[in-house]
């Protein structure tokens, strides 16, 4: 497997790294948006008299800013998913590239294996890497622009109480656009070649 197939490896799983730690955040966000929602409903419809006007108000005022700097988070986080497909966009031409030069080179002078057998099974052929960044990239896409869609209905819905915040949050979490097993397989596979190449490198 070629260093640069290894490359381009390693950056896709690093993306994948960065998507499901923005989903993570994605998802602490909207339970913050969520449980703050609450406690600002509780607070206006209490009926017992724990607090005085002014008190009620002041935690009222608390309560609506924790709100909309946790709001104004979650949008700054849509954008970053943005960033993640175009690096994805960018990653796929480079591999289909490297995979079209990969087939050429075998066409015109097949190698013969000299390596060990072990890290030639384990690798990951130039082809195979360009169609799991592929396959991720256009997941990604449509989970993006899925978000996206779910962030609008947030921002636009006439009633924004904790009950719809969870329901969105259920919907963000779910991720339905992905099929983890391609980027699980790809992952799998990088860290099995990678640990086979530092054995076969050992009894070099």
């Amino acid at each position: 497997m070629s260093a640069l197939t290894i490359i381009h490896l390693s950056k896709a799983d690093s993306l994948c790294r960065d998507w499901v730690s923005l989903q993570n955040s994605g998802i602490a966000l909207l339970s913050s948006l969520a449980n703050t929602s609450q406690q600002r409903s509780a607070t206006l419809n209490a009926t017992i008299p724990l607090l005085g006007e002014d008190q009620k108000a002041a935690l009222i005022y608390k309560q609506t800013a924790i709100f909309e700097e946790t709001f104004s988070s979650f949008n700054a986080i849509i954008p970053r998913f943005r960033v993640i497909v175009d690096q994805f966009t960018a990653l796929v031409k480079e591999a289909a590239k490297n995979a079209a030069y990969a087939t050429n080179e075998q066409t015109m002078s097949p190698r013969v294996g000299t390596s060990a057998a072990l890290l030639s099974t384990a690798s990951i052929s130039e082809e195979q890497t360009s169609l799991y960044i592929s396959q991720i990239r256009d997941m990604y896409h449509q989970e993006y622009t899925y978000k996206v869609t779910l962030s609008h209905q947030l921002y636009q819905h006439p009633k924004l109480d904790a009950v719809t915040i969870h329901d969105i949050n259920s919907l963000w979490s779910a991720q339905p656009q992905i099929d983890f097993t391609v980027e699980k397989e790809m992952a799998e596979r990088l860290n099995l070649y990678k640990k086979v190449k530092k054995i076969v490198e050992a009894k070099d």
